[in-house]
């Protein structure tokens, strides 16, 4: 990765030190945003680590009343509409809200601003082992097999839709490189591993990269054989895998619901104003030590998403993170409603996925959405 990434290098560090400095701005108290309003009923809630409009929300059908929780935060109960609508739990991380009102019908209940929207293969029973990676799957696309990596939650049901998260791996290796979301604490969501389409790493230099055509495929499949969440699909990676993510990030913005790097920069060949489709949320996890790829890359990166949703170059600290991430994580001011950027910065660690930090951190961000 980093020698492929270095010819950027002289022209990402300019882009980089023009628009930002290694000195974040002294922290400040972050208040939390107010949660959405659901179909059927009004909600609203505060979060923990000020993630704006990211409360306990509830949307039903057929006038549900119910309170959901995220990560402790209690949502305010949705006003009741006429009879209809299955008593519901929901919440993140194991926390269950209140029951909601029984009749026919069904509640929907997310951690996030919406509710779930799930894909045309929900009711469909899984045909994959539940709770472990299976490797060397093979999906066509443009009449070519690629390979992916498919792993489901042990406990998969087929009626509920998922969380549904894009794993990238690093240069080189493609199986030891995943970011370990699976092991972070209350995990559940689907996990898919695209492999990149010729030699060590992604095509990751170009805003015309061949595995964006691979990612497509894997969400219209996914989307039609598993149950899906539509509205929360997210993407990660570690290295070659970042910078990926971070393509994506921009060009699928209309597809995925958040993103999460460690390491990584994004390609000088995208241009936000003309590339990207939507606004996405953003938690970054650098080393400042990192020589393979640096801090300035990074930043750009990390600039860039800041620019995309509108965000100041002020931030607060970020609290809601593993014990052994206290201290190092700010959000940034005035981003769009829903759509936060959150920087995390190490030392000492140099090329690294910290697998002892990022699962974790990465699943808090994205069980908040």
């Amino acid at each position: 990765m980093s020698a492929r990434a270095l010819h950027t290098l002289a022209s990402v560090m300019l882009l980089a030190l023009t628009s930002c400095s290694g000195n974040e701005p002294a922290p400040t108290n972050v208040q939390g945003g107010s949660g959405g309003s659901a179909s059927g009923g009004a909600a609203a809630g505060t979060a923990n680590g000020g993630m704006p409009n990211v409360g306990g929300s509830v949307a039903a059908s057929a006038g549900v009343s119910a309170a959901g929780t995220v990560n402790g935060s209690a949502g305010s109960a949705g006003a009741g509409g006429s009879s209809g609508g299955s008593a519901s739990s929901g919440g993140d991380s194991g926390n269950a809200g209140s029951a909601g009102s029984t009749g026919a019908g069904a509640a929907g209940i997310s951690g996030g601003g919406a509710a779930a929207l799930g894909s045309s293969g929900c009711g469909m029973p899984a045909t994959d082992p539940l709770g472990q990676f299976v490797f060397d799957k093979t999906i066509m696309v443009g009449g070519v097999a690629r390979k992916y990596n498919l792993r489901l939650p042990a406990a998969y049901d087929q009626n509920k839709p998922y969380r549904t998260i894009f794993s990238l791996h690093g240069c080189g290796s493609h199986h030891d490189q995943l970011i370990n979301m699976q092991d972070a604490m209350g995990f559940d969501a689907i996990i898919i591993a695209p492999e990149q389409v010729s030699g060590d790493c992604f095509d990751d230099q170009s805003n015309m990269s061949k595995d964006l055509p691979v990612f497509d495929a894997l969400v219209t499949w996914a989307e039609s054989n598993l149950c899906v969440d539509k509205t929360r699909i997210f993407s990660i990676g570690f290295s070659s895998g970042s910078w990926m993510t971070n393509i994506i990030g921009c060009e699928r913005a209309n597809v995925i619901r958040a993103k999460g790097n460690v390491s990584g920069g994004l390609t000088g060949s995208i241009d936000m104003t003309r590339d990207c489709t939507g606004n996405v949320a953003s938690i970054f996890l650098h080393d400042k030590d990192d020589t393979a790829n640096t801090l300035a890359m990074g930043m750009h990166a990390r600039d860039a998403f800041l620019m995309q949703n509108g965000c100041a170059m002020t931030s607060t600290p970020y609290t809601d993170v593993p014990a052994n991430t206290a201290g190092l994580c700010v959000q940034y001011d005035g981003c769009k409603p829903g759509y936060p950027v959150v920087w995390c910065q190490t030392s000492g660690i140099n090329h690294d996925p910290q697998q002892v930090r990022s699962p974790e951190l990465f699943w808090k961000f994205f069980s908040k959405l």
